[in-house]
């Protein structure tokens, strides 16, 4: 068996022989050998062989992106990352569903009923997490290196990097209640988020937008009208990609709402 590189220009030949199966997958070359129990992964760019000890039941049990590629068997996650040039096993605490969720170069999301969690190539780390006992995850959403996970009881489970790259987990309900109602959408938000409210009178009302570690990010007045549905358009093109936390407050009480920039 002998591989060959156009970035190179030149053939490599495998250490291994005997493979079941050979699927070039985005920029690798994926080999399964099954009397050996071993996924041999090519990575043209590195040059060479990865052998990770993994022998998935399908090939719907592997997942890649530019700079990784995941493989799972026998309820274990085998990652290999070409950012950091070496691998990374964890233990997922269920069986996950398949396939696994890409929207990166880097990221691979995976989730369970009961679990939610990643694989970052950055980091060359995992992250799971388990919901509260007694909920379950109900969806999985993901752009670029952000993903949530929303429960059935409401919960928002959240995957994003942190500036040092490392995996980071926040839980935090999706609102609190209080007298006031008040809405904001789209959730996630890109450049602009609508906030949607409704006040019993006229007068002033603040409103304050943090992030999950408590720092302010802004923070301003707004004129309220004695009655009906009030909404306004708040830019947040200047905003980080992560988790934010917005409160209202007016005449007739507060709210706080969790929104996503992606």
């Amino acid at each position: 068996m002998f591989y060959y590189s156009a970035l190179t220009d030149s053939f490599e030949e495998s250490a291994y022989t005997g493979y079941s199966n050979i699927m070039p997958l985005d920029e690798y070359v994926v080999l399964l050998y099954p009397d050996i129990k071993k996924t041999v992964i090519y990575d043209p760019v590195r040059g060479g062989e990865v052998a990770v000890n993994a022998y998935p039941a399908s090939g719907n049990h592997i997942q890649t992106t530019r700079q990784s590629v995941v493989v799972y068997s026998d309820h274990t996650f085998y990652a290999y990352s070409r950012v950091k040039n070496n691998q990374a096993t964890a233990q997922f605490p269920e069986n996950p569903i398949f396939p696994l969720l890409r929207e990166s170069d880097k990221v691979v999301f995976i989730h369970g009923a009961y679990s939610f969690g990643a694989y970052d190539a950055d980091s060359n780390a995992f992250y799971f997490k388990q919901v509260e006992p007694g909920d379950r995850v109900r969806s999985l959403y993901a752009q670029g290196n952000l993903a949530w996970a929303v429960t059935s009881k409401g919960w928002m489970y959240v995957y994003a990097p942190d500036n040092n790259q490392q995996t980071t987990g926040i839980t935090t309900p999706l609102s609190s209640e209080d007298h006031l109602h008040a809405s904001v959408y789209p959730n996630p938000c890109n450049d602009h988020l609508k906030l949607q409210y409704r006040s019993d009178g006229a007068g002033v009302g603040r409103i304050s937008i943090s992030s999950v570690e408590g720092i302010m990010i802004r923070q301003f007045k707004i004129n309220l009208v004695p009655e009906g549905l009030q909404e306004i358009t708040i830019d947040t093109k200047a905003m980080q990609p992560g988790i934010y936390i917005l409160n209202i407050i007016t005449g007739s009480g507060s709210k706080t709402l969790r929104f996503i920039r992606i």
